[in-house]
Formats: structure tokens, sequence, C-alpha cells
């Protein structure tokens, strides 16, 4: 045989012979670790923790804790999850859901407090910047809202104008998957924030935002984006640049027209006008948004009519024009399976 088949044939079986390798190496980094504790700080050891799927609760596997309330799941396939423990005294008390995925394969130091039937995570309830700074490699849920009543955490840096902006400090939390900041009043984000390449769902609803910053272009992974009722004048064009983006909620804006380049959606599956009030048209584009289900239009009074492309959303079921002069007959005609809100 020709010495360069036998050696092609010795690197094809090389490459065979690692790939189930990697794979396995790929799950085994998998992995959830975490602390259980009652209220008053006792570790709740030698206990069995459960690992549930989250759709439907099912039991996925089980350990013990050790006597530090330690446990560790591993080899865990993507998915989202509960935490599970039964403890004396209560029915099975369950934590929030938890994400394995790409962007996070490996969680570990999780703390969950046993408290009044459930299992809080100490991870996913910070309050401000400044203590979830202590964790930041372990934090991948952030909920800021409501800090305008209370900036002393300087989660929040307030202007001499009075206007307020959120730190910096938030671009420090490269894990983070989740980051709501709605009923702020904040003027402004950080280019900070486009450090957060993991994040994958962003809500900053009831804020004052007339802008983004630039480098949240580099947010590829956003699924999730809530802006309503904010000060955007102009569409942000960054936003045609999410890819992956499944819902879009730009609700009560001032916004005058959505960019052609809308059509860059293509996993779009929800998109909220609801409230534009200055929006005068929508582009023929949108017509290619293939994967849209839900098109809320209800008070954007300036809206007339809707472009003839819009026949071509096959998969939407909501349309909701209510209050509005919009006429959808001959959409419903095109469309017969979508409901139409008036």
């Amino acid at each position: 045989m020709n010495y360069c088949v036998i050696n092609k044939i010795a690197v094809l079986i090389i490459l065979l012979a690692c790939i189930p390798f990697s794979f396995c190496e790929a799950q085994t980094k998998n992995l959830l670790q975490g602390q259980v504790k009652k209220n008053d700080g006792t570790p709740i050891g030698t206990q069995k923790v459960f690992l549930l799927q989250s759709e439907k609760k099912i039991i996925i596997d089980s350990v013990l804790t050790d006597t530090g309330g330690i446990f560790l799941f591993e080899k865990i396939d993507f998915g989202s999850y509960f935490i599970g423990i039964n403890s004396s005294g209560t029915d099975r008390a369950v934590s929030d859901v938890l994400e394995i995925s790409p962007l996070n394969p490996a969680k570990r130091n999780q703390h969950f407090i046993l408290e009044d039937g459930s299992l809080v995570c100490r991870e996913s309830n910070y309050s401000s910047i400044k203590d979830a700074l202590e964790n930041k490699e372990n934090v991948y849920v952030l909920d800021l809202n409501s800090l305008q009543f209370d900036v002393a955490e300087k989660s929040l840096i307030v202007a001499t104008d009075g206007s307020k902006k959120l730190s910096s400090k938030i671009g420090e939390f490269r894990n983070l998957e989740s980051l709501s900041l709605n009923i702020n009043l904040i003027k402004s984000l950080p280019p900070e924030t486009g450090n957060l390449g993991k994040l994958t769902i962003l809500n900053a609803n009831l804020n004052k935002l007339v802008s983004l910053p630039a480098e949240m272009e580099n947010l590829k992974n956003l699924k999730v984006l809530n802006l309503g009722n904010n000060d955007f004048h102009q569409f942000p064009d960054l936003i045609t640049r999410y890819s992956l983006l499944e819902v879009l909620n730009l609700e009560s804006n001032p916004i005058t027209a959505l960019p052609p380049a809308m059509d860059a959606l293509k996993n779009l599956r929800e998109l909220n006008l609801s409230g534009c009030f200055d929006l005068l048209t929508l582009p023929p584009q949108i017509g290619q948004l293939s994967n849209l289900e839900i098109l809320n239009l209800s008070k954007c009074e300036k809206i007339k009519s809707l472009p003839e492309e819009i026949n071509n959303l096959k998969k939407l079921k909501i349309l909701n024009v209510k209050g509005t002069k919009i006429s959808t007959k001959k959409f419903q005609e095109a469309v017969p399976g979508c409901e139409v809100w008036k």
C-alpha cells in the first residue's frame, strides 16, 4: 500500500479516537457546585440535594451534601435546572432556575439559603454592585431595579445636573447572563456594559435612556432586550447586529422609524412597539422576520397601513393593532392563522 495512503489512514484513526475523548472532556466540565445553609448560617450537612429539570421538574440526579453542606453535580447536559432539597419541617424546597450553557458550563460557589420553604441563591439576589463585586466571578444574575431610591450603594453615579448613570463597575461581571435595571431613571449606560459578552437578557425599562454606547455591539449573545418606556428618538442601529435576539421591547419610546436593517434579526419572535406614538410606518423589510410570532402595534396612532410584505409573516400568531386605524383585512386573508387584536 502507498506510504502516503497509510499515513493518511493513521491520521484519520487518531482523529476519530480523539472525538469521544473531547466530547467526554467537554461534558465533564459541565457542573454545578454549591453550598446549602439554614437561615441562621448553619450548613445543612449529609442531606440529599436534587437536580430537577426546570420544565417538568423531573429529578435528573441527586447527591448528598458533605458535613459542610457542599454538593456537586457533574456531567450535566446543557439546560435549565432547579436545585431542590428535603429538609425537616418543610416539603421539598426549590431554587430559582439555573442555566447550564456553553457560555457558563461550570457554575461553582453557588450559596443557597433555606428560607421560608425556598432555596434562595445568594449569587442571584445581590441588590447592589458593591456587594456583588465581592463574588463577581460567580454572579450570573444581577437585579438592580429601583435603585434611584437609594444611591448610597454607588451602583448609580449622580452627575452635577442630577442625572443618573450606571456605575462603570458593571463591566467587571464577565460571566453575567441576566441584568435588570428597571425603574432607575438612568440617562446612560457606561461603555463598560460592552464587556458583558455572555449577557443573554438585558432589562432596562422605565429609565431615561436616549442612546446605547457603541461598545454594546459586543453583546452578541443577547436574546432578550427590554427597553420600554425610555427616551429613544432614534432606533439604536447596533440592535440590528444582535443576530440571536428573540425578544425586543421598545414600547412607549418616541422613535419615528425602524431601520431597513431590521431584516437581520432572523431569530426575532416578539416585537413590542406599543405606545410608540411617533412611529410613522413599518419598513418593507419587516416581512423578512420569518420567525416573528408576536407583533404589538397598539396605540401606534400615526401608522395608517401595513406594508404588503407583512403578509409574508406566516408564523405570526398575534397582531395587536388596538388603538389604531390600521386595516388588517388583506393581512388576515394572507395569514388566516394569526389572531388579530383590534
